[in-house]
């Protein structure tokens, strides 16, 4: 396996490699931006060739179906992490978690069943008093209500204490959105791991039958499964003196026994079983 740090050194070695007389046949480019020499190694010119049958494209079919289901999950739970915090969604986080809270802001039930009518003769709506609440104010037309001297404590605080327990309760919400949000991408991710690797068969199949797999070091990271089954125990990286370590890392396998670290005029070749142990 062959890495470089740009598309542009690496199309040079490759280059190189034709010259000593490699045929490009038995090599495969990942990535993009091959140079004309290079263009008919590029992995997706190579995979041109492979083509699903009938029975494939019914298998991927089926596992769209289950997939289909997780990504209006998440589609969901995005839009409602993204939906804006008002009364009605505090009122109903106050009912599930905080019920005393709930209890002070909450529309009282009149003992004979009847609807409660405030001062515009309309109907008393069920966020009427925890607006009035989050805006600093008394519980209006309810102020002499019976279920109000029990919530006196709640009443009796200022607008700055009420503000924190406004951004209290909106934070809880936050949490359990983004919790919403992880747990449906992790259900997709799921559904969606199959999917992909039937999809990348023709490229594992490309990248398995070449003597050299050749890309960048982001490439090595993007392509990973596909490397894995390939299962190069030589590594080559070029242009090692502008590569991080971490991306070093990120192109090895568990089949590497050989690294080649070359850049400034000198290269070095390390033994890799230690290494290769303790990764």
């Amino acid at each position: 396996m062959i890495c470089c740090y740009t598309n542009h050194a690496l199309n040079q070695f490759l280059e190189d490699l034709l010259e000593q007389g490699i045929p490009g046949g038995d090599i495969v480019r990942l990535g993009s931006n091959p140079s004309p020499k290079t263009a008919h190694m590029a992995l997706s010119n190579q995979t041109r060739a492979y083509r699903f049958s009938k029975s494939d494209w019914e298998e991927i079919e089926s596992l769209k179906g289950s997939w289909g289901l997780q990504a209006h999950c998440l589609r969901r739970a995005f839009f409602q992490y993204e939906t804006q915090l008002g009364p009605s969604e505090l009122l109903d986080h106050l009912e599930s978690t905080h019920p005393t809270h709930f209890e002070a802001v909450c529309i009282p039930l009149a003992d004979d069943e009847m609807i409660l009518i405030g001062g515009s003769g309309k109907a008393i709506e069920k966020t009427y008093l925890l607006s009035r609440w989050l805006d600093g104010k008394d519980a209006g037309v309810l102020s002499e209500h019976t279920n109000m001297a029990s919530s006196r404590n709640m009443w009796d605080l200022s607008p700055e204490e009420r503000k924190v327990l406004e951004t209290r309760w909106k934070d809880e919400i936050l949490e359990k959105r983004i919790e919403a949000v992880l747990s449906a991408g992790d259900d997709f991710n799921e559904e969606q791991a199959p999917i992909d690797w039937k999809y990348q068969e023709s490229s594992r199949r490309v990248i398995s039958s070449r003597r050299i797999v050749a890309c960048t070091t982001t490439g090595a990271a993007i392509f990973r499964d596909a490397i894995d089954c390939a299962k190069p125990e030589i590594l080559m990286v070029e242009e090692a003196g502008e590569v991080l370590e971490s991306h070093v890392l990120a192109a090895l396998t568990d089949k590497t026994k050989q690294l080649i670290l070359i850049g400034d005029h000198k290269w070095v070749a390390i033994p890799f079983p230690v290494m290769c142990d303790w990764i």
